[in-house]
């Protein structure tokens, strides 16, 4: 046999493998399940008192879904930005910082968790555990790039920042506005939304209710970053950087959770009995329940069981 000939046989058979490879890898993908992405978030109850207003808030649920379109266009552009800049461009995954990535891991002579996009961490966070392994990151990949092909960017930046942690036990971006600012998103101003955009990192690391240094000087890098992409302006820059954290330390920032309990016990019963909700359902259907609630009586009735001076002292147990 010429040497021609077996040079022409062995590339064949390359050819043959690597298509044949390309192929197990792409009905692997396609039978991939991703549906879960298609239910929606759960969403909190409210109970509306007698002149309609929030009074109290049922859930079950760490997230408070907001749709994309009521999220500040700097949030986005931040978290894009430091988190996947080339996210509307590639398909789920980012060959280029995958070949950095494996640079950079032959260089150190290891492996590290680097090169995740949006579409990947949400993989992770919905798919798969967190064990650091080539197999797992392999997976990663491939429900990226299943999830790519099945929704569109704007669905899947919105699902990642309504579910990704910020630290401080608040999932996603509008529990993190209300943790940290005391406000809603579509409040949040850009050195604010460039805060979040720098938890998901390291949440704890550059908490700002932990290490204020820390977190100034990660904010500062999200907003750099997002001058350097020309997503804002020089002059913005510069203001942004001299802002404070403008950090609310009072409170979670969430008056609702947890108001009249024993009024709301009584809500929820007859929810439940006369109208046969689950309570599933009312903890995370988001439901708008009408009340004949009113405050003002309701609060003097909550002050008046408050104190202990107002009731005989209990007998003692014989």
């Amino acid at each position: 046999m010429g040497r021609r000939r077996l040079a022409w046989i062995i590339a064949g058979a390359a050819l043959a493998a690597g298509a044949g490879s390309f192929l197990a890898c792409y009905i692997y993908i396609r039978g991939l399940d991703v549906s879960k992405l298609a239910e929606p978030l759960p969403e909190p109850t409210l109970i509306l008192d007698r002149d309609g207003k929030p009074a109290a808030q049922l859930s079950a649920s760490r997230i408070e879904p907001v749709p994309l379109p009521q999220m500040p266009k700097s949030l986005i552009d931040a978290v894009v930005a430091v988190e996947d800049k080339r996210f509307f461009e590639h398909p789920g995954v980012d060959v280029q910082s995958v070949v950095r990535a494996l640079v950079r891991d032959v260089l150190r002579g290891g492996y590290s968790e680097g090169a995740s996009t949006i579409t990947q961490q949400l993989a992770r966070n919905l798919f798969l555990n967190a064990d650091k392994t080539l197999g797992r990151k392999l997976r990663e990949a491939a429900y990226a790039l299943k999830i790519d092909m099945t929704y569109g960017k704007d669905d899947i930046l919105e699902l990642y920042l309504n579910s990704i942690y910020l630290g401080e036990g608040s999932y996603g971006v509008q529990s993190a506005a209300k943790t940290y600012f005391g406000k809603n998103v579509q409040d949040l101003t850009l050195p604010e939304a460039a805060l979040l955009a720098a938890l998901p990192k390291a949440p704890s690391r550059y908490s700002p209710l932990r290490d204020e240094a820390q977190a100034l000087e990660r904010r500062n890098t999200v907003l750099a970053l997002m001058r350097d992409q020309g997503k804002i302006t020089a002059e913005a820059y510069e203001r942004a950087k001299a802002a404070p954290l403008g950090v609310v330390k009072s409170g979670k920032g969430d008056g609702l959770k947890g108001r009249y309990p024993a009024y709301v016990d009584a809500v929820m019963s007859e929810a439940a009995d006369r109208y046969g909700f689950t309570e599933e359902q009312l903890l995370t259907g988001g439901l708008r329940i009408t009340t004949e609630l009113d405050p003002a009586v309701q609060n003097a009735v909550d002050d008046v069981y408050k104190d202990d001076s107002l009731f005989p002292a209990s007998k003692p147990i014989s």
